[in-house]
């Protein structure tokens, strides 16, 4: 597992939306108590009076006020707009603290990179000796399910006696390790469809055994074995709900393992920045490995339309460069954009901690 990096489909996208005015719409779910539909029509007003403010087309704020408006249920959701269109995705990880109307010349990065680090994309595997069921999850949605049916005929070992035992039992291993195989092989196909971040393989101890040693070594890192849930049809959500638990608990080993890192590099006092300017001056020469972001700092920065790895407090040292489209910017959202650019990861930190940063911003170092 991994940071966030401009290789996540999403943040790809937001890559490219910047310059022209930029709405990004961060809501959470208005639940299912008291006057719902009356917060929604509150809120997709309030929308479509900024985003035409702003000059955005009408075809653009109309989506974006419908999407607002039919937003229902308990998950948040996720909206950036310009000229070229609407991007719509959901949001687990929202409250009502974490809500944003935001008209800039960039998205507002973080919460869409917490979501994409917290909620990693991963394949949910069920398997016995004959077969399995395995689910592509993403942003906590089952996106396919998929049904691998094997051989079932000598898969259950017997006592036979006499010389025929032994053919007997090596026929059933045999059977079992083909199923084993077919299901390995439709794993690795749903994983590599989704970019998978972890593969969670539950049910029988002995079948979830023979699926991993059938997987490519590519997975190693990536392979959760649990072979402690039962395989009958009430037990789906508990089987999901357990997967997405593993999920997080590598997510929070991975932070830790991060910032133990990078606090014994700038322990050091090499590899690593710790002051503002020092990580804007590491983007702009693409030095950053990982970008650590702690909080979402309203203060301003200049960046390059055309260059956006070039980001600095003095709009005249991007200028000098022979780059004359530059513009006023959010400090989070143009380091997030410069690091995505230059092929850094990104990673939403605590402020406080003995490993954080000791203000908005630290980074690890390639050279």
């Amino acid at each position: 597992m991994s940071p966030t990096t401009s290789a996540d489909p999403l943040l790809t996208e937001l890559l490219e939306r910047r310059g022209t005015p930029v709405a990004t719409i961060v809501a959470a779910g208005p639940g299912f108590e008291g006057d719902v539909q009356s917060r929604l029509d509150i809120r997709s007003k309030e929308a479509r009076k900024q985003l035409e403010d702003a000059g955005l087309p009408a075809a653009v704020v109309d989506a974006v006020e419908a999407a607002v408006r039919s937003h229902t249920g308990e998950d948040g959701l996720g909206i950036v707009a310009d000229r070229d269109g609407v991007l719509l995705t959901t949001l687990l990880e929202v409250d009502t603290d974490d809500e944003v109307l935001q008209i800039e010349a960039l998205p507002r990065y973080v919460p869409f990179v917490r979501e994409r680090f917290v909620n990693r994309p991963h394949v949910v595997v069920r398997c016995d000796r004959v077969g399995a069921q395995i689910a592509r999850v993403e942003r906590g949605e089952i996106q396919r399910d998929t049904e691998v049916v094997g051989d079932d005929e000598h898969v259950t070992k017997v006592q036979a006696g006499g010389w025929s035992q032994r053919r007997f039992q090596n026929r059933a291993e045999h059977t079992w390790d083909q199923n084993a195989k077919e299901i390995a092989e439709a794993v690795v196909t749903e994983a590599d469809a989704i970019d998978a971040e972890l593969v969670v393989v539950t049910g029988d101890g002995r079948a979830v055994q023979l699926v991993a040693e059938h997987l490519p070594e590519r997975f190693a890192d990536h392979l959760v074995l649990d072979d402690h849930q039962p395989f009958d049809d009430e037990s789906d959500a508990v089987v999901f709900d357990r997967a997405m638990t593993l999920v997080h608990d590598r997510v929070g080993r991975e932070l830790v393992e991060v910032l133990e890192r990078f606090g014994e590099l700038r322990g050091r006092n090499e590899g690593a920045a710790d002051d503002v300017s020092d990580v804007l001056a590491a983007l702009r020469q693409g030095a950053v490995e990982t970008l650590l972001v702690s909080g979402d700092s309203d203060e301003r920065v200049h960046i390059a339309m055309e260059d956006p790895m070039q980001v600095a407090f003095d709009a005249a040292g991007i200028t000098d460069l022979g780059l004359e489209d530059v513009a006023d910017a959010r400090l989070t959202d143009a380091v997030i954009q410069s690091a995505l650019v230059g092929g850094a990861a990104v990673m939403i930190v605590p402020e406080h901690g003995p490993n954080s940063p000791n203000g908005p911003l630290g980074a690890i170092l390639r050279f």
